[in-house]
């Protein structure tokens, strides 16, 4: 039998045996939770960089014949025509070949659909830029005014010009032109050089 002292001792024993158990268990707990909380912490953050390397948004403006003109969001590399459907696709009046709509949109660039009124506009601009160019004035559309700034060519011999090619349609060769009452071979010589169709 143990005497009161053995019992004591033997108390002691454990209770110090049950402390230092819930010391260890509990430190290595609070430890594991700790690295679980920093370890998910840390792939949040990178999961975050990730995410934001492959976005890579940029931001397209839609303008002219589209049904929501506006700014776009979209991710770097989208083709325009993905850019249109985002704004509503074009309206009745677009000319589709404005517009490359294969071609991949860049950051801040402005996307404008033409109407088939200023496709046409554009074209002829770009005709008369090109009849400017080369000095020469074509016959078939030029005005009185620019019609008499040709040698020998007055008031009455342009407005002559003008109602031929409205009576009878646009001049097929620049010989035509001396069909004109007024324009005869001598004033042709003198203006052949500078005119054209």
């Amino acid at each position: 039998m143990l005497c009161c002292g053995g019992y004591n001792k033997l108390f002691g024993l454990v209770i110090v045996f049950i402390i230092f158990g819930c010391v260890v268990t509990g430190c290595s707990g609070n430890s594991e939770a700790r690295f679980s909380s920093q370890y998910d912490e840390n792939e949040l953050i990178n999961e975050n960089v990730t995410n934001n390397e492959l976005t890579g948004s940029i931001y397209v403006y839609v303008t002219g014949c589209v049904h929501n003109p506006g700014v776009y969001e979209v991710e770097d590399g989208t083709r325009i025509f993905k850019v249109i459907e985002l704004a509503g696709g074009v309206t009745d009046e677009a000319y589709v070949g404005s517009v490359n709509m294969a071609l991949a949109v860049s950051d801040g660039e402005c996307i404008h659909v033409m109407s088939e009124q200023e496709s046409r506009q554009a074209v002829e601009s770009l005709d008369s830029s090109t009849e400017v160019d080369d000095g020469k004035i074509n016959i078939n559309t030029a005005s009185e005014e620019q019609l008499m700034t040709l040698p020998g060519v007055g008031k009455s011999k342009a407005s002559a010009i003008v109602t031929y090619r409205t009576e009878y349609g646009q001049f097929s060769s620049i010989e035509e032109i001396m069909q004109v009452p007024g324009i005869k071979e001598a004033c042709f010589s003198n203006i052949k050089g500078l005119i054209k169709v």
